[in-house]
């Protein structure tokens, strides 16, 4: 309260510092006292306040009858309006939202595909837009601008807060003891392979995948013509140019000499095993080794086989159980936020539909990690049964028996389905028959298509588990330690399983899990005898202990036969042979001719 006939100019001042920080004056003023001992005090505010709203005035009881307090505005506050451009685009408001603002970006010659931000008002109605260049290639020119603003001293500037990033310079392959010339680092497949074949004496095919907007690529290099398997190559990438730029190389099938002793292993990870926020009754707790086990055909297993877990690929899943709905597909998925940590320090939130770069960004911003690459897909469930699919085909057709198994019915039109890795949607004309199920394009359920995959006759098949998995590939990082699971903990080596701490996804019972990557032909079982039929089973362990074993049906290792026995032959006549021959060594009853 302030008293009319005490309250100094200094006094008002004063109490107005004890408001909150944001509100600045620049100084007060009070006039003489009037014939009736009023005073008019002016208030000068800030420039940076804007255009400040106007302040209300009361009395305290006590005044005299007819005593009044007013306020009026007597300059308008500064106040940014009008419009501006970017570059050669059309004028845009001073307020214009971030997604208008993208909008208009995007129609502008080679800007590509962009996301922007918007922060603010500022007091004198002043924003901030970040602009960030999504599918572009390298550095971005500065932008320019034209200033159409209105207001006093109004101004529009651009700063670059983190430079493009390309690759450049090139790379040496290393291959027992032999090093390679320089490889350029985007070489031709063509290039690659004559490089490699001076190395490694063998046929070598490369395909080379698509070309990222930092200049980087996968290479996918076949050897063949080679007893057994390639040693892993090793790179040189210290003449490699650009920020956080490295070489990777992984194996992804083991090559192994054709042999009917052998059985090659392949297997799913479990989907719950990490230190995670997972789904109620699993695992919240990181794999650290599988135990593979080999018996006859009685379930006498007599041979153990420890896997390591690789977690140089980890996939990061969401997924949300109780949308899923039998008779009507919505579309509706896990919706919130949830984090990553790595070697104990933890990502900002990321959006449950983050894309990959929003990902990628968020786990190079880690000081444990340099380089990654991230790719985005749906998150899937298992359904009961396997299928048939021939390629061309517009149907999948349920092969297992009875044909209720597959639980088709449980699928409705729309429904988001994989099989061999490819997405489809149940077609809209789906009439719920139990023996087959229609395929339309994964993004529009009214349009019928083929099948595009591999003919297969008993492959399992998924459904949307409501969120996307995200697959992590750790390119580059600088932890100098090493999970191996169970007692020993961390010990020196290189790369660490993600974690996430308790997210903030809706509906309740949403989960977040992070697996390693799948075993495809990972491992081989040595030593075994031909045609003679085995149990193969596998379980996994973490610092809980083993889980369930996932047992196989009966398999058998087969050979090309080896050559027929006793051959012998008799002239019968002058356009005749006579030829014997006693069957191969060994098991004969699967020789067809």
């Amino acid at each position: 309260m302030l008293w009319s006939d005490r309250t100094a100019a200094t006094l008002i001042k004063r109490e107005f510092s004890y408001l909150p920080k944001s509100i600045q004056i620049a100084d007060v003023l009070r006039t003489l006292s009037d014939d009736r001992t009023g005073f008019q005090w002016s208030i000068l505010f800030a420039e940076s306040m804007g255009n400040v709203p106007a302040l209300a005035c009361g009395l305290a009881i006590g005044f005299p009858s007819g005593t009044t307090c007013s306020q009026q505005t007597l300059i308008e506050g500064n106040y940014i309006g009008g419009y501006f451009a970017v570059g050669s685009s059309r004028l845009m408001a001073s307020d214009i939202s971030a997604s208008d603002m993208e909008t208009e970006l995007e129609l502008l010659d080679g800007m590509m595909d962009v996301s922007v931000t918007r922060t603010g008002p500022s007091f004198q109605g002043g924003y901030v837009w970040t602009v960030t260049w999504l599918t572009a290639i390298g550095n971005r020119p500065d932008l320019s601008f034209s200033n159409s603003l209105t207001g006093s001293g109004t101004t529009i500037t651009g700063s670059t807060i983190q430079q493009g990033n390309y690759l450049g310079g090139s790379y040496n392959v290393l291959y027992k003891g032999k090093k390679s010339f320089p490889i350029a680092f985007d070489a031709s497949p063509v290039a690659l392979a004559t490089s490699l074949s001076q190395l490694v004496s063998a046929n070598v095919v490369v395909s080379r995948g698509s070309i990222t907007t930092e200049g980087g690529s996968i290479y996918a290099i076949t050897f063949t013509g080679i007893d057994g398997d390639v040693d892993l190559l090793q790179v040189d990438s210290a003449a490699l140019v650009g920020v956080g730029a490295s070489v990777r190389v992984a194996q992804t099938v083991q090559g192994s000499l054709t042999s009917g002793s052998k059985l090659k292993v392949s297997f799913d990870s479990p989907l719950y095993c990490s230190s995670t926020q997972v789904k109620s009754l699993e695992s919240g707790s990181n794999l650290d080794s599988y135990s593979l086990e080999v018996g006859n055909s009685r379930g006498e297993y007599s041979r153990t086989i420890p896997i390591p877990v690789d977690y140089s690929v980890q996939i990061v899943r969401v997924a949300a159980p109780s949308l899923l709905d039998p008779n009507y597909f919505d579309g509706e998925d896990a919706t919130g936020y949830f984090q990553l940590t790595y070697n104990g320090v933890t990502t900002s939130p990321i959006n449950s539909h983050a894309s990959a770069l929003d990902v990628r960004d968020a786990l190079e911003a880690l000081p444990g990690i340099n380089t990654v690459w991230v790719t985005r897909s749906y998150s899937f469930d298992s359904m009961p049964g396997t299928v048939s699919a021939i390629r061309g085909s517009l149907f999948l057709t349920c092969s297992s028996l009875p044909l209720v198994d597959c639980r088709f019915n449980t699928l409705p039109p729309g429904e988001l389905i994989r099989i061999s890795g490819l997405w489809y949607k149940v077609a809209a004309s789906y009439t719920y028959s139990s023996a087959t199920l229609p395929l339309s394009f994964a993004n529009d359920s009214s349009i019928i298509t083929a099948y595009d995959g591999p003919t297969v006759s008993a492959a399992p098949y998924y459904r949307w588990a409501r969120g996307f998995e995200w697959t992590v590939t750790l390119i580059s990082i600088s932890t100098n330690k090493a999970f191996v699971g169970g007692s020993q903990g961390f010990v020196g080596g290189s790369v660490l399983p993600l974690s996430s701490p308790k997210h903030g996804i809706n509906p309740p019972d949403a989960s977040v899990s992070v697996r390693p990557s799948d075993c495809v032909e990972c491992a081989y079982i040595n030593d075994l005898v031909v045609w003679k039929p085995y149990l193969i089973r596998i379980r996994a362990h973490n610092a809980l202990g083993f889980g369930p074993y996932t047992i196989t049906p009966p398999v058998t290792p087969k050979e090309i036969p080896s050559p027929p026995q006793s051959v012998r032959a008799n002239s019968v006549s002058g356009t005749e042979i006579e030829v014997f021959f006693s069957p191969p060594a060994g098991v004969i009853s699967d020789i067809s001719t």
